[in-house]
C-alpha cells in the first residue's frame, strides 16, 4: 500500500464518520419534527432512514414555510460526509494506477 491509498482510506473513513455523527446528532430532532406534523418517520433499521427522514422533513418544512436549523445542519454534514467518502474512494482507486 502506498501513501495515496492510505490517505484515501483515511479520507473515506472520515466521510463515513461525518455521516454517522450527523445521524446521531440530528436524527432524533427530525423524527420529532415529523411526528409533530403527523408524518411517520422511517423505520430505523432501514439503511437510508436518515436521508428518507431528511427529505420528508424538508417536504413538511416547505409545506408549512418553516426553515429549521437542524435540517440545514444535517444536510450540510451529510453532504460533506458524502464528498469526503467519494474523494477518498477516488484517491484510493487512483493510487492503484500510480
Amino acid at each position: 500500500m502506498n501513501a495515496f491509498a492510505i490517505t484515501g482510506f483515511i479520507i473515506a473513513l472520515s466521510g463515513l464518520v461525518c455521516c454517522i455523527v450527523a445521524g446521531i446528532l440530528y436524527e432524533p430532532s427530525m423524527q420529532r419534527y415529523l411526528e409533530k406534523f403527523g408524518k411517520a418517520p422511517a423505520f430505523f433499521l432501514f439503511s437510508w432512514s436518515g436521508l428518507q427522514d431528511y427529505f420528508s422533513a424538508k417536504e413538511v418544512a416547505r409545506k408549512w414555510g418553516h426553515q429549521p436549523e437542524f435540517l440545514r445542519r444535517y444536510g450540510r454534514l451529510v453532504a460533506v460526509g458524502f464528498a469526503l467518502f467519494v474523494a477518498g474512494a477516488l484517491l484510493s482507486c487512483l493510487s492503484q494506477l500510480l
